[in-house]
């Protein structure tokens, strides 16, 4: 068939992929204007069968991906960055992945893939997370400071006192601030039964 020049201006050739637009970024204004202008004009049966031969298969490959989908949602959805417009290349990847489904599903199935590894990646520190907390636990179990603040609970409980009165407590010199001596100096008096 016939590949270039002539009068066939408003349709893609294999060459430049979206010339019959005249440049590389494709507006929607001017999309819907080249497809309402190819369901409208009068062609002759030449031309007809030019364009048939030209585009035919590609477009029943894209009817048939698409099935009950509009083209013009695909390419909005296209449109992530929502510019209003696509480069000519994304056009080009677009009506590719549309005539090879398996090249989408592979696609697919890397996204997918990349999302599970991030998710199991976060799900992983979690549970280094717990692990270390258990650890963390256990440590303190093994030290006896687990038993020791046990007791310090007790004993606030027994003399109803609150955390804020105990911090006001230790604070002998007024400060503001509550030195390691001054808590040592607290449990001291708090472990002496009353």
């Amino acid at each position: 068939g016939d590949n270039g020049g002539g009068g066939g201006s408003d349709v893609v050739d294999g060459q430049s992929g979206l010339s019959f637009l005249g440049s590389d970024v494709i507006t929607w204004a001017a999309l819907s204007g080249v497809l309402a202008r190819c369901e409208a004009a009068p062609y002759g049966q030449s031309e007809a069968l030019k364009m048939e031969l030209r585009v035919g298969e590609l477009v029943s490959q894209v009817e048939r991906v698409l099935r009950d989908k509009r083209f013009l949602d695909y390419l909005w959805e296209l449109d992530r960055a929502e510019h209003g417009f696509l480069s000519a290349r994304q056009l080009s990847d677009a009506l590719e992945r549309l005539v090879r489904p398996a090249g989408t599903l592979k696609t697919r199935v890397d996204i997918k893939t990349k999302r599970m590894e991030a998710e199991m990646e976060a799900y992983y520190q979690k549970q280094r997370q717990y692990v270390l907390e258990a650890a963390e636990l256990i440590a303190q179990e093994r030290s006896g400071l687990s038993e020791l603040i046990r007791k310090f609970e007790r004993r606030m409980n027994e003399r109803k006192v609150g955390v804020r009165d105990i911090l006001h407590e230790i604070d002998v010199n007024d400060d503001g601030l509550v030195s390691r001596d001054e808590i040592r100096a607290m449990l001291k008096k708090m472990m002496v039964p009353s």
